[in-house]
């Protein structure tokens, strides 16, 4: 009988103490077990306190796996030779844990070898001769919106003018769960994830100029550049297709190897690709992996664009320091340790981010911490709960507190764009709540000046003082603006005049006072007024997050957050779904419908 903290054993049959020498368990960085009770195998216990620790019954402590962490109550289960673990809200190690239903297997001894004599670049008939007829060999106009959230900072801005007064100018529709649209040179590209395909649409009246369909689901975007449309696959290869009509260039393979596994009730790589890759210098940015601890780390790649030859090659693995092995030791703190989980790349310009790690220009990472665009999770997670946001700033924060501790020193919100001055977002905030005054989460659509300094303000601290006494800046002082009667934002897309090649509506003028946030989403069920909060019944506010209580596209001045018309919507939008190109609105919906919006009567 194993009983408290430290492992103590009793022989059942005398009472007496027995087991492995204390002195061989080595303590993690949490010093208590966290919230869920430990499992148990025929040879080890498997402990929860700061990730999953495994300890053998005759030789103490073998390691600790902080990257996979159980659900609160349920914890792991250990059965088919496998650990599963369930879908967690813990903010603890948020910056190297797997997320989402998961199931670890015993190490391979391969790991994230390559094969032996595996060709990695595979060329396709349209090798070296991309800049085909009705493809631009440029780069794209200013109002286009080439890849995902426009460009490499991933800002979802664009210097487009957007009338107030729109109309739906086509509909089409694909299955599969849709990606954010882009528009470039022409065409809109837009991939169907479960289907593993890229389509190319017309802009003016959504027909299909070509389709082509990879080896595994594409999660994100294609990226359009010289006439070439890139995009990663879940099968491990990177793919690059003519503009013009869809033919294979080329496509290089990141993953290491032919390893597949299930995922999403289909098979795909160990080391998948994201969709999205980031282009920067003429020069192809791609990462294929999940983790920095698993299969042998998460691989950066830079390759050419224009022949698909790789460049170099960067290996984003931990490893235990004393050893130079991954041993399952490795140091970490009380609630984080160092690490990364796989996200969408960002530039800008110069430097290169996954999540809160820095690279410089030739994939080396360094220890500079710039601001830019980054989720505490990833990008593409449209879960939505109170740890899960993103951020403009550098920092990333793990444990019970320090999720909120990062926000409170950077712009944050669940969705955000931006441009050079300012922010703009939906995210929480506290409102005093009821003739008490209690204080609750609330939700609001906002802008903040982007280079303001806000450490000290934010919702979890707002009006506190700070342990020196002074008080810290209450959070309305952040805002240039606050709309508390905003939609539950669930796409956003900020665009500008700037070079826009439509001019402005009845009543418009060109500068900062014509520029539109568009949102769109579907209504917060859950408020009375902009100072009271009434908490919906669970029946009440999944109807609304599945469309029933009715989902809107709103055209807002991005001055002051004033809603200057509103359109109803069939269905809801997919996260992050919505982009702005040449004074048209691409919307990509939840039940499979793309949506063309323009100028209208």
């Amino acid at each position: 009988m194993w009983v408290g903290a430290d492992y103590t054993a009793y022989n059942l049959k005398t009472g007496e103490p027995t087991g492995f020498d204390k002195g061989k368990y080595a303590p993690v960085g949490m010093p208590h077990h966290r919230c869920y009770r430990d499992k148990a195998t025929e040879n080890y216990l498997l402990t929860g306190k700061s990730g999953i620790e495994l300890v053998s019954l005759t030789d103490g402590w073998q390691g600790n796996n902080s990257w996979i962490r159980g659900t609160c109550q349920y914890g792991i289960l250990p059965a088919n030779g496998l650990l599963y673990a369930p879908p967690n809200a813990c903010a603890c190690f948020t910056q190297v844990k797997v997320a989402g239903f998961f199931a670890a297997a015993p190490q391979r001894a391969d790991q994230g070898e390559p094969a032996p004599d595996a060709p990695r670049l595979e060329k396709g008939p349209a090798y070296g001769k991309t800049d085909g007829p009705g493809s631009a060999a440029g780069p794209p106009p200013s109002d286009d919106w080439p890849m995902y959230r426009h460009d490499a900072a991933r800002s979802g801005s664009v210097n487009t003018s957007v009338p107030d007064r729109l109309a739906k100018q086509w509909e089409t529709n694909r299955k599969g769960g849709l990606t954010q649209p882009v528009a470039a040179n022409g065409p809109v590209y837009v991939a169907s994830t479960d289907a593993h395909t890229v389509y190319a649409l017309n802009a003016a009246d959504g027909g299909e100029r070509w389709q082509f369909t990879a080896g595994g689901r594409i999660d994100s975007s294609p990226t359009v550049y010289k006439g070439m449309v890139l995009f990663g696959s879940a099968d491990g290869w990177l793919y690059c297709l003519r503009a013009s009509d869809g033919e294979l260039a080329w496509r290089f393979r990141g993953a290491p190897r032919d390893r597949l596994v299930g995922a999403f009730d289909q098979l795909e790589s160990a080391w998948p690709i994201h969709g999205t890759v980031l282009i920067q210098n003429d020069t192809i940015y791609v990462t294929a992996g999940r983790s920095s601890y698993l299969d042998g780390g998460i691989y950066l790649y830079r390759l050419d664009p224009a022949t698909g030859a790789e460049v170099s090659q960067t290996d984003i693995y931990n490893l235990d320091p004393n050893t130079g092995k991954q041993t399952g030791k490795e140091p970490m703190g009380k609630f984080n340790m160092e690490g990364v989980g796989t996200d969408i790349l960002s530039g800008d310009g110069n430097s290169v981010f996954l999540k809160y790690m820095q690279f410089d220009a030739d994939g080396k990472q360094v220890q500079e911490n710039k601001p830019h665009l980054f989720s505490m999770t990833n990008l593409l997670g449209e879960e939505w709960f109170i740890r899960s946001y993103w951020l403009l700033g550098s920092e990333i924060g793990a444990g019970w507190s320090g999720w909120a501790s990062a926000a409170q020193k950077a712009p944050y919100g669940r969705i955000l764009s931006f441009d050079d001055t300012r922010v703009y977002g939906y995210g929480r905030k506290t409102v005093q709540s009821g003739p008490t005054g209690h204080r609750a989460d609330a939700y609001h659509l906002f802008s903040m000046n982007r280079n303001a300094p806000v450490e000290g303000a934010g919702a979890a601290t707002d009006g506190k003082r700070s342990k020196g006494g002074a008080k810290k800046t209450p959070a309305a002082s952040r805002y240039l603006w606050s709309n508390d009667d905003s939609l539950v934002v669930r796409a956003m897309t900020l665009a500008r005049p700037g070079s826009a090649s439509l001019p402005p509506g009845p009543g418009e003028q060109l500068g900062r006072a014509s520029d539109r946030l568009i949102v769109a989403g579907y209504p917060d069920v859950g408020r009375k007024n902009a100072d009271e909060l009434s908490y919906s019944n669970e029946s009440d506010a999944r109807a609304a997050l599945q469309g029933e209580k009715g989902v809107y596209l709103r055209v807002a001045s991005a001055e002051d957050g004033k809603t200057l018309a509103e359109y109803p919507l069939e269905s809801v939008p997919v996260f992050d779904g919505l982009s702005a190109a040449n004074g048209r609105l691409f919307l990509a919906m939840k039940n499979g419908a793309i949506q063309c919006w323009a100028g209208g009567k």
